[in-house]
């Protein structure tokens, strides 16, 4: 074996990194190391134990079969000297990341890829050319500097969070950071448009519940836990259905614990990119879910797909919101749908957001 086979292996694996970004899409390809104090690692560990003991430690029932696969995918580690390991579609700022190189299942899908690649071009831009290109998309744009330098590693997620806000400030939303004092998130993934949320002035005292999937929560406990610190974070084995909503705390929540939140009892509601994600029935029971626990006058905010991506006859014109007042706001995300990731699983490629939001 030659002497330089590590420096080589790693240099490969380095020159591939941006390949594996675009042939693997949605596979849980991003290790990330992240450093935690005993009391977060010992958190972490409760955590992932009581979801083994629940047996929610690599599938969860309220998963479809694409999410399932997603689900899979998705690792953790933890060291002897309080580091934690994640291996997931997810990463952290000041992270390391590696990339598994792995066959394709069979010719079909390396075609694909290969006609992904063509039109997509084999380069990924760089975070300084997402940047330049988010800023043509909203000329003028105001950009916090220090959310910039940690959103550099979630370039994509950023700018995608940011243009919601951006698009509710041009046109004019009442959305006063000040007169939030509860919001809720369904499938917030790194819990990037909390984040943007909840470090504007006047959030320091709201409350925060995010509903996901169990898998998909380390990573939002390490991103946010590093953009967020002064925000206590709650696992869903530790929600009180008697007191499940506090101020400057974010509780983690799955599926089945949304029936105890309180009815008539949030400002906000926010669903990113996840709805398309989803069989249409189980959208329409969360629309059910996200109109009873607004308060009067609440809102309730949506980027998603016109056509879900993966899911037959989900349709943005198909969603029951019977149970809101009126629609507010309905414009398309230019920046989303100009650079929106292709995906050989994907239905319909391309797909792009559009910014909705009802008033209960």
């Amino acid at each position: 074996m030659p002497k330089n086979w590590l420096r080589t292996r790693y240099r490969l694996s380095a020159d591939f990194n941006t390949y594996m970004k675009i042939t693997k899409a949605h596979r849980g390809n991003y290790i990330t190391f992240f450093d935690a104090s005993d009391e977060e690692a010992l958190a972490l560990v409760n955590w992932v134990a009581y979801c083994r003991e629940k047996g929610q430690n690599s599938r969860d029932a309220s998963a479809n079969d694409l999410w399932k696969g997603w689900l899979d995918e998705t690792f953790i580690g933890f060291s002897g000297s309080n580091k934690i390991l994640l291996h997931s579609g997810h990463r952290v700022p000041a992270s390391y990341h590696f990339n598994n190189r792995q066959k394709p299942d069979n010719l079909g899908r390396l075609l694909k890829r290969g006609i992904s690649l063509l039109k997509r071009g084999v380069a990924e831009p760089s975070p300084e050319e997402l940047m330049a290109r988010y800023r043509r998309c909203y000329p003028g744009v105001k950009m916090d500097t220090q959310e910039v330098e940690w959103g550099q590693d979630l370039i994509r997620q950023y700018l995608n969070s940011h243009e919601i806000y951006e698009i509710l400030r041009r046109y004019a939303v009442p959305l006063d950071p000040s007169s939030l004092n509860f919001v809720f998130e369904i499938g917030a993934g790194a819990g990037m448009n909390l984040a943007l949320l909840l470090r504007r002035e006047g959030c320091e005292k709201t409350g925060a519940v995010i509903c996901d999937l169990p898998q998909t929560m380390m990573a939002g406990y390490v991103f946010l836990r590093s953009a967020l610190p002064d925000f206590q974070i709650k696992f869903p084995h530790e929600f009180d259905s008697t007191n499940p909503i506090r101020p400057s705390q974010i509780q983690f929540i799955v599926p089945d614990q949304i029936a105890d939140l309180p009815d008539d009892s949030f400002d906000l509601g926010i669903n990113t990119n996840s709805f398309q994600e989803m069989e249409l029935e189980t959208v329409n029971d969360y629309l059910a879910h996200s109109a009873r626990l607004l308060s009067t006058g609440g809102l309730f905010i949506s980027n998603n797909s016109r056509n879900a991506r993966y899911i037959e006859n989900n349709t943005l014109d198909r969603w029951d919101v019977s149970l809101f007042l009126e629609k507010i706001l309905e414009r398309e995300a230019i920046f989303l749908q100009a650079n929106c990731g292709l995906d050989d699983r994907a239905l319909h490629q391309g797909q792009g957001g559009v910014v909705t939001v009802w008033e209960k």
